[in-house]
């Protein structure tokens, strides 16, 4: 049988609202994975769902006022909303209490492991609150963890140094503050020490494996493993499938437990709804296939140890090939954190800024070996810096040569090789950072395609030629059509939407075929003298929208305060170096915003001419690579119009269009005075016209 992938995406609690660090951390990597594949031809599945049994969803039904069930409709529609708004395409997004084979498949997996005597009852000390008359399950304790200190640790696992807990320092109920007192009762342990063994000759064959999930798994066991609860007391959950009889009356799993087992119980759903039964086997009992789990680092241990165990003790099952574990997304006040309250909600994210820019952001700083930061102002930045000024400069420049120079159609001309070798270069790059799960190296190498593409253009130079040789730059534009093209695919993993709109632009079907991904390079499906929609802009600029951002900065910053001019002092100029005279007051500064408001841009010089009867001033005909402008500069006393022609200026671009001696100037030549010199400021090295000053 040939090689499948199924990639599975953490399953979220049903108890609150995506996140951004949930996005960062594990959905978004693997819904860039899964296009990827498929764009290369690979048959995969997609699988999520919410994890809807458990001490969190009782706990919000409980503050709630309301059922489980009634938590766990209305969080499952608001999450797959979320998601879907973002383009995380699952295949299935289920949840374990609404499949209708996940009781059964989760007995099956305890029920197998208690027949070969890896499951057994024991009593044991759980805490109990008599002011709440109930035991108390994991995240109903909350206490300090006895191994790093931090107060806020819970009953099951400290997220600080994510070790799993089976006792608190200083315990207290997290529903009503009070102490509570350890009682014995019956629960169900899962031999995890008998697995260490395969444990370690299992995690012995993965040395490719991230080290952050390779290092902790191998430590975990290292450690010790110990006999696990499996069970708890809880009205919430999949009954234990035992008699009464045994002590199991209201018990149900632990979460833990049947949580990962509804990778499996959603498979078979899918398949089941697809009018195939029985395909789930095909799936997860062939040993060909590549089970790769996204997951954020709090969830190594489950995934990397317990589950594996699990699999391996219920028999029949592929194991995990990948963990790409990643690291936290962090804010000022702390992780990303749902159940702490602190994080950036994906919807609200989505209110704010188009998925395209989110999703490339995050991939930008995608936590993969160490914790990093979000900063809502970095996104409008970084998604105006590549999107826009890169991207979108690319494409929208030869769009817009073809609106306005060849009647709307595509060259007649071929497209020259020039880009084949470039392109093909950041299609193999790209797909080797992805399948090692580098995904800001795979974005990088997408982004730099479209810089060459750009660097392309400005040595033909389109808007120069197409007076004198008219077949150069018709295949100037083919070339830089079909580079669009190529691009097209090479960010459909990354930012969907953007990879579409680019298409339908290029007169193409809008999501890119599977097996488009080796096609990159080898030629262009663009028909020549075709008819091309009518361009519009790709992607709108961010920074001219004021972000409102709740989690660093609510308020918009207050205006500086500038001081009253102070009247010129009559006295003479050397009375400013006697003694107590206050210098002149320093500029008054102002906020980034102000700053960011200013648009700088690299602009290449077409033609100068003087401007009659005007000593100072010269007329300069200038390229932003999408369009050409007329500007005015006072430098004519300083600068032969001649020596100016196809030089790289800078200029402000975004400045309202002024009327000076009866010509307009549609923006700003940026020079520096130096008493009676004045030097007209220029890049270092060659830069694209339209590029971005910051």
């Amino acid at each position: 049988m040939g090689t499948k992938t199924l990639v599975t995406a953490a399953l979220p609690y049903a108890n609150g609202r995506i996140h951004l660090g949930h996005v960062a951390g594990a959905y978004l990597p693997a819904d860039i994975y899964v296009r990827f594949l498929r764009l290369s031809g690979e048959e995969c599945l997609f699988v999520c769902g919410t994890d809807e049994h458990g001490v969190p969803i009782t706990i919000t039904a409980d503050q709630e006022r309301t059922t489980p069930e009634e938590v766990v409709s209305r969080y499952h529609r608001l999450q797959d909303e979320a998601f879907r708004g973002l383009e995380i395409a699952f295949d299935v997004f289920s949840g374990t209490s609404t499949c209708r084979f996940h009781r059964e498949l989760s007995q099956d997996f305890f029920s197998a492991l208690h027949a070969r005597g890896d499951v057994e009852p024991r009593e044991t000390q759980q805490y109990f609150c008599a002011r709440c008359r109930r035991f108390l399950p994991d995240r109903y304790v909350e206490g300090t963890c006895p191994h790093c200190g931090n107060p806020d640790a819970r009953g099951d696992q400290c997220e600080s140094c994510l070790r799993p807990l089976e006792e608190l320092v200083d315990p207290h109920c997290k529903v009503c503050r009070a102490t509570p007192e350890r009682r014995p009762t019956r629960h169900w342990f899962f031999r995890l020490d008998r697995y260490a063994e395969p444990l370690r000759r299992w995690l012995a064959e993965k040395p490719h494996w991230r080290e952050n999930v390779r290092r902790f798994a191998e430590n975990f066991v290292a450690q010790g493993l110990r006999p696990r609860s499996i069970t708890r007391d809880l009205p919430w959950g999949v009954p234990v499938p035992l008699p009464a009889a045994d002590g199991a009356q209201g018990k149900v799993l632990y979460v833990w437990f049947d949580a990962p087992i509804g990778y499996v119980s959603f498979t078979r759903e899918l398949l089941a709804g697809r009018g195939d039964p029985t395909g789930w086997e095909r799936w997860w009992k062939d040993p060909e296939t590549r089970v790769v789990h996204f997951i954020g680092k709090d969830n190594i241990v489950f995934h990397a140890v317990i589950w594996p165990a699990m699999l391996i003790g219920r028999g029949g099952y592929a194991l995990p090939a990948e963990i790409p574990a990643n690291e936290f997304l962090t804010l000022t006040a702390g992780k990303f954190s749902k159940s702490a309250g602190r994080g950036f909600r994906l919807d609200e994210a989505l209110a704010d800024w188009p998925a395209d820019a989110i999703r490339w952001y995050l991939t930008a700083i995608a936590p993969e070996t160490k914790d990093s930061a979000f900063a809502p102002e970095d996104l409008v930045a970084r998604a105006d810096e590549d999107l826009a000024d890169v991207i979108g400069n690319f494409a929208q420049r030869s769009l817009a040569f073809v609106e306005r120079y060849l009647g709307g159609k595509s060259p007649a001309e071929s497209p020259s090789d020039e880009l084949r070798g470039p392109a093909r270069a950041a299609r193999d790059e790209t797909a080797r950072a992805l399948r090692e799960f580098r995904f800001r190296d795979a974005q990088r190498a997408a982004l730099e395609f479209a810089r060459e593409g750009n660097r392309y253009v400005d040595r033909r130079a389109p808007w120069s030629t197409r007076k004198t040789d008219a077949a150069a730059t018709g295949t100037t534009i083919a070339t830089s059509l079909a580079a669009a093209e190529d691009l097209s695919v090479l960010l459909a993993p990354f930012v969907p939407g953007l990879a579409r709109r680019l298409r339908a632009q290029l007169g193409l079907p809008g999501d890119a075929l599977a097996g488009s991904w080796s096609r990159v390079g080898e030629g262009s499906g663009l028909p020549r003298g075709a008819d091309l929609p009518k361009p519009a802009i790709l992607v709108p600029k961010l920074a001219a929208r004021r972000q409102e951002v709740p989690v660093s900065d609510p308020k918009p910053p207050e205006p500086p305060k500038v001081p009253a001019p102070v009247p010129a002092s009559p006295s003479p100029p050397a009375a400013a170096a006697t003694a107590g005279t206050v210098p002149p007051a320093a500029p008054a500064k102002i906020p980034i915003e102000a700053f960011r408001s200013v648009e700088l841009r690299v602009a290449r010089v077409v033609a100068a001419e003087r401007v009659p009867k005007a000593d100072k001033l010269l007329k300069l005909r200038i390229t932003l690579g999408t369009e050409e402008r007329q500007i005015l500069a006072g430098i004519a006393q300083h600068y032969a119009p001649e020596n100016l022609v196809g030089s790289e200026v800078v200029v402000v671009a975004n400045l309202a269009p002024a009327k000076i001696r009866g010509e307009v100037s549609d923006g700003m030549l940026l020079a520096a005075s130096d008493g009676d010199r004045v030097v007209v400021l220029r890049p270092e090295t060659e830069v694209a016209p339209g590029s971005k000053v910051s």
